[in-house]
């Protein structure tokens, strides 16, 4: 059973990192364009809201278990803030966190409170390099994902959410899912696990490609919605995790891990604001 728990606690950390991330043709340099398109439209938002659902199904040493994750954010680009509320269901027991982030004189404040850490109430920290802040920040880590994308096609036309869109595929190649692993937090994640920098190295190796769809509005090319299938990349995750445990005893399968991230409000968050009982949030030294 102990086992069990720290391989659960494992893909928690893992879901949690991977929570704070398009007539049919082939022409490649008029797909690059439109990808071009895309980054220009979404770096010219000066603020924006998004929903993030993650759909997780695995198996434990033969117990099947479902892991079903929701998020909801507004984001005010320049000076940077943001409020994000984090819903995560797993085996009937539902958590619920807040997180808001300002940007004040370079330094990034971070309010949260996380009940899922075992620490309830608010507290804040204070975050001087960007690269720390990146995990938050979904404009450019959806810039990331854009610039990473190979092997993208037109696939179709939908309307989501009253909005017409066309419809992209592609991949996230193997030589950029670590970069977009290490903008998500991941590797922070199993470094708090208490992995060394070479064993984290060997988690992330090996992880094949990510397949990714994209609805970009049909008038200006406005990214509207993501979903990436990450089944195999999580199933080869917990492999390079457990190792030679991952035995028929306490093997590990992931049946199914579906991301998918709505994109709307573009321009039409005016203000975020700390709530009175965040005011006092005790500080944590990092």
């Amino acid at each position: 059973m102990r086992r069990r728990g720290k391989i659960i606690f494992c893909l928690f950390c893992l879901v949690l990192s991977i929570f704070i991330i398009t007539g049919c043709t082939d022409d490649t340099s008029n797909n690059k364009n439109v990808l071009e398109e895309a980054q220009n439209s979404l770096m010219s938002l000066k603020s924006l809201s998004y929903d993030m659902s993650m759909d997780m199904q695995f198996k434990v040493m033969g117990s099947q278990m479902e892991m079903y994750t929701e998020a909801s954010a507004d984001c005010i680009v320049d000076p940077m803030s943001m409020y994000m509320n984090i819903n995560i269901a797993m085996e009937g027991i539902d958590v619920e966190a807040q997180m808001y982030v300002f940007q004040k004189d370079g330094v990034y404040e971070v309010y949260s409170n996380m009940p899922a850490s075992g620490e309830d109430g608010w507290y804040k920290q204070e975050l001087v390099d960007i690269k720390e802040f990146a995990q938050y920040d979904v404009q450019s880590s959806m810039e990331l994902y854009l610039n990473s994308i190979d092997d993208f096609k037109k696939t179709g036309a939908e309307t989501v959410d009253g909005v017409s869109t066309v419809k992209y595929e592609g991949i996230i190649s193997e030589d950029a899912i670590s970069e977009v692993l290490e903008v998500s937090g991941a590797m922070e994640q199993f470094g708090a696990l208490g992995l060394q920098e070479d064993e984290i190295d060997e988690v992330f190796n090996d992880l094949g490609e990510l397949p990714i769809k994209i609805w970009l509005n049909e008038e200006n090319y406005m990214p509207v919605k993501y979903e990436m299938d990450m089944t195999e990349l999580m199933q080869q995750l917990m492999n390079n995790l457990l190792g030679e445990e991952n035995t028929a005893a306490i093997e590990v399968v992931i049946d199914k891990m579906q991301v998918s991230l709505k994109l709307y409000n573009f321009d039409s968050v005016d203000t975020i604001e700390l709530p009175s009982e965040a005011k006092d949030a005790e500080y944590l030294e990092q």
